[in-house]
């Protein structure tokens, strides 16, 4: 069995609410085992019999689940354990100061250029972005409430899926996916 990550995009804020103990059982429900959520945001780890060329099936399945549950579009972000320990391994930026002002966002498909042109221009005083992959960093010396970057990358193309997490829920989501 993998060991997955899946980080639901847009749920418990602005009223679209979700309870984590449905989530579990929405996840069971689709044949996942050892179902775990980490706070309220939809991070859930879990193991299941697919593969990591299955992703995409799997993603739509339980966005598909989800979806018909709560009445609206969740999208689901998926990482193997070992793919969310390689996004820490490629860290571009210090990881040793405060968890908050370092922020993932995980996309669908690999970023492209397109997906961030002008993004960076907007950005604040120290604020920075790289991609590798399917992973947006985020350097966000002032965090992300105001950011300006973070609003520049909230105009995302059509098509385009994001969901960020702050550091320290990256690493708790890495430990706890840990082969």
């Amino acid at each position: 069995m993998t060991i997955w990550v899946a980080l639901l995009r847009g749920i418990n804020v602005g009223g679209r609410r979700l309870a984590m103990a449905d989530v579990r059982d929405l996840f069971r429900a689709a044949g996942c085992d050892d179902v775990r959520t980490y706070v309220q945001s939809g991070n859930v780890v879990f193991h299941a019999d697919a593969t990591a060329e299955a992703e995409t099936a799997l993603a739509a399945d339980l966005s598909r689940r989800i979806g018909e549950h709560c009445g609206y579009e969740v999208p689901v972000m998926l990482r193997t354990g070992e793919q969310l320990a390689a996004t820490i391994e490629h860290c571009p930026y210090p990881t040793g100061g405060d968890p908050t002002r370092l922020v993932v966002s995980f996309a669908t498909r690999p970023v492209e250029p397109a997906d961030v042109e002008g993004a960076l221009a907007s950005a604040g005083p120290g604020e920075d972005l790289t991609f590798i992959g399917r992973d947006l960093y985020l350097w966000l010396p002032d965090g992300q409430g105001r950011s300006p970057l973070v609003q520049a990358l909230a105009k995302r193309p059509a098509g385009r899926e994001f969901t960020a997490r702050n550091w320290r829920t990256v690493t708790t989501l890495a430990e706890w996916s840990a082969a």
